[in-house]
Order: C-alpha cells, then structure tokens, then sequence
C-alpha cells in the first residue's frame, strides 16, 4: 500500500544516480509509519484478526476485482470505467460498514452511525451487493465510454517509460552494491594496516577499485 501511495500516486521514481540514496524507497518506509499505526488503531478497536482480514478482502473485491479482470479480457476498458467502478465498490462497502451494527457476526466497535435503516440481517449481503454495483458501474461506464486513442498513447509512453527505468534501476543498483563492496573493503585494509599487517599493495587495490566505482558512477549521471 505505501508503494502504491509513493510510487502511482506521488509520482516518486528511483534514481539512477548511484552517488544517491533511493527517494522512493525512502518515502516509502516514512508512509509505512502512519499506515501501521492506523492498522493498529483498527485492530484495537475491532480485535477480530479474521474479520479484519476478510473487511480488507471485501474491499479489494469490490474496488479493484472488476477493473482487474474487466480491464484482462474486455479491450474498451478505460480510465473512466476503472474510476467509476473503484469509486462505487468503495462508497457502498465502507457506507454498509459504518450503517450495519455487525461486522460479519461481530459488534462494529469501529464506526458505526446509529440508524433505522439497515440491521445485523445486512450482514454478509453488503459484500455482494457492493460487488456487483461495482461490476454495473463497471461496464456500463466502459460501453459508454470506450479508451480513447489518448490513453493507448499513454499507456505505450508508461511501459516504455518502465521499462527504461527498470533497465537503468538495475544498473544503479548493481553499482551501488559494488561501491558498498568496494568502500567495506577499503576499510577492512585501512584497519589490517593500522594494526601493522603487510597490506600496502591490497590498500593499493582497494583504493583504485573504490576510485573507480566513483568514476563509474559519475559517469553513469553524465
């Protein structure tokens, strides 16, 4: 989830500078922060392992199945069918959520509004009613409204836009390890010196491998 908040949503990419640490992967780790503490939160006040997984499986279901395999086996597919499905799949499932008193047969001690409207009899259905409204919503969007010639060029230009950055993420990654490699080496001869062992001509080496990491790297970014 913190990936796909960082990376699709931010627009945070690697960086194929060696010399530099990863952005992304740094963004990452800091979004994880607030996502475990929510996660906490809700197990804290609805302290049912099974029934918090099967919440999250409901709305992985009615969010982003329909898109999913609509998006495989359908060529209208579109941004605007794949929207309007996930918004409807998340609008019921988490409306049904804070309505009904029960969550899978266990009191909502998480949020749930007091009404009139909707009993424990609810229970079980919301998945399947929020499902298939997502699915509705779903192609009834896509036959109306088809991918444009826009979007298969945007989708053309982001593979090969991945594609590229995996090809040059491999590379930085590669000289990155080398470098680290290279500079424990370095320190492993500097200490062997200092404690009086002939070392001076791996010293030498280390030290002229590690200079030409640097210069690689360099090079890499010009």
């Amino acid at each position: 989830m913190s990936d796909l908040i960082i990376r699709n949503i931010s627009g945070f990419r690697r960086d194929s500078d060696a010399n530099h640490k990863d952005p992304q992967l740094h963004w990452v780790r800091i979004c994880m922060v607030p996502l475990t503490l929510a996660g906490i939160f809700i197990a804290a006040r609805i302290a049912q392992t099974g029934i918090l997984l099967t919440l999250a499986f409901d709305l992985m279901l009615c969010c982003l199945i329909p898109a999913l395999f609509g998006g495989l086996f359908w060529k209208r597919s579109s941004t605007k069918a794949v929207a309007a499905s996930s918004i409807v799949g998340l609008v019921l499932r988490l409306g049904f959520f804070v309505l009904v008193p029960t969550v899978y047969g266990a009191d909502n001690t998480l949020l749930y509004i007091p009404n009139d409207i909707f009993s424990s009899d609810m229970d079980g259905w919301c998945t399947f009613i929020s499902f298939g409204c997502a699915t509705v919503a779903y192609f009834a969007v896509a036959a109306f409204c088809p991918r444009t010639v826009e979007e298969d060029e945007r989708e053309q230009k982001e593979l090969l836009s991945l594609e590229q950055e995996r090809t040059i993420s491999s590379e930085a990654l590669y000289r990155r390890a080398l470098k680290v490699q290279r500079e424990d080496a370095l320190d492993f001869y500097e200490s062997a010196k200092k404690a009086g062992f002939p070392v001076d001509v791996e010293l030498s080496q280390a030290r002229h491998a590690l200079d030409q990491s640097i210069s690689e790297c360099v090079g890499a970014v010009e």
